[in-house]
């Protein structure tokens, strides 16, 4: 019943680093930074980040953590779309996510992709940030027809109104 991401630090991962900055949630959330770009180590990229941005640091934001398989992903009943590492724009991880039977939950960011206007928030998928983010979690837990729903929704993209 978490919330899974996984992925680089690099120079345009502001989000990434914000969402590391949230710590575990109280357990809801299952996030950390399995590599690293640009930077010469994951403490030296989460630091510039955090101190270019203002985002205050937890003890074990630069900890390197285990890659998930791809197909575990299923065990997850929440997958947590970022805006990518190198630019903060484009991550081309969002089509494969809908295939786990999750609900994805996708961070706010300007970065349009063009299957992005068949999409619909709350229907395809939940738009998330910092401050939202856990209690949209709780919302979900709350409402089993909610995240069946958007489950659903995630299934047919194509159908959006």
């Amino acid at each position: 019943d978490r919330v899974l991401f996984r992925g680089a630090c690099g120079p345009g991962a502001r989000a990434r680093v914000e969402l590391a900055s949230l710590g575990d949630l109280g357990g809801a959330l299952d996030a950390g930074f399995t590599s690293v770009d640009g930077y010469d180590s994951l403490e030296a990229c989460v630091a510039d980040l955090s101190a270019r941005h203002g985002i205050p640091r937890r003890p074990g934001d630069a900890t390197l953590r285990r890659k998930v398989r791809m197909e575990d992903y299923s065990r997850y009943r929440y997958l947590l779309h970022m805006p990518g590492s190198a630019t903060g724009s484009y991550s081309r991880n969002l089509q494969y996510l809908w295939s786990h039977g999750a609900v994805v939950l996708v961070w706010k960011h300007a970065a349009v992709e063009w299957y992005y206007r068949h999409l619909v928030d709350g229907v395809h998928y939940l738009s998330v940030d910092a401050s939202t983010l856990r209690r949209r979690v709780d919302e979900l837990r709350n409402s089993p027809e909610r995240r069946d729903a958007l489950v659903a929704g995630g299934r047919a993209p194509s159908h959006a109104p």
